[in-house]
């Protein structure tokens, strides 16, 4: 009971929070590029559309990197269901080998089945604004190789939710949870919830700030 309650409350905050943020966004068609679910997340905070396939779902390992720099070949590419991962999740395998690029395994994390999955994947790939991309990606466990890689994406608009800092870098962004003593030391840790503000750790970035800057 209680906890429906407060769930309530923050439902209401958040609602309040994102109505007087929208205001502020002046970019209108934009793609988000997401290895995790905080694309999604955006959107809907937004009342936007899914302008992007990369929607409720995560890649496995580092395969979303592979997968930003050669975007417009792999998002042509077929995608089929493989074994599913840990989780039991309904997982895609994005044919890049017919196009000479590595094979991607996509985690539908928030999809009933692959089959819907896949109907969401084609119909929201349509919709990318090819001149308009933002990356939002996040590490568990962060090196400097991780680093690497990120910072050679060919966009000028991209941020990376890390547990660890990395100086000189200020498109890292290391949100309040793991800075804690106590902190889980989990990937989701960052979409936690904090208490009844409805906000999660990932709304410490500016998001509106972010996207108010077309490429």
């Amino acid at each position: 009971m209680l906890k429906r309650i407060g769930r309530s409350i923050g439902d209401k905050n958040r609602a309040k929070y994102f109505k007087n943020r929208i205001t502020a966004l002046t970019n209108k068609d934009f793609s988000i590029i997401s290895s995790f679910c905080i694309g999604g997340e955006v959107y809907h905070d937004l009342h936007m559309r899914f302008d992007s396939p990369t929607i409720n779902l995560c890649f496995k390992g580092d395969d979303f990197y592979d997968f930003a720099t050669n975007l417009k070949q792999y998002v042509e590419c077929d995608i089929v269901e493989t074994t599913r991962s840990e989780g039991d999740y309904p997982t895609g395998l994005l044919l890049g080998e017919k196009v000479g690029l590595r094979n991607l395994t996509v985690v539908f994390v928030h999809y009933p089945d692959f089959e819907h999955a896949k109907v969401k994947w084609i119909e929201r790939r349509k919709r990318i604004h090819f001149d308009n991309i933002y990356i939002m990606a996040d590490k568990f466990g962060c090196t400097q190789e991780t680093i690497d890689r990120f910072e050679a994406l060919p966009y000028k608009n991209k941020m990376l939710y890390s547990d660890v800092a990395f100086p000189g870098h200020p498109d890292v962004f290391v949100p309040s949870c793991y800075t804690k003593k106590n902190h889980k030391g989990v990937r989701g840790e960052i979409s936690f919830f904090k208490g009844l503000s409805g906000l999660r750790y990932t709304d410490e970035f500016d998001w509106i700030s972010f996207l108010n800057h077309p490429q």
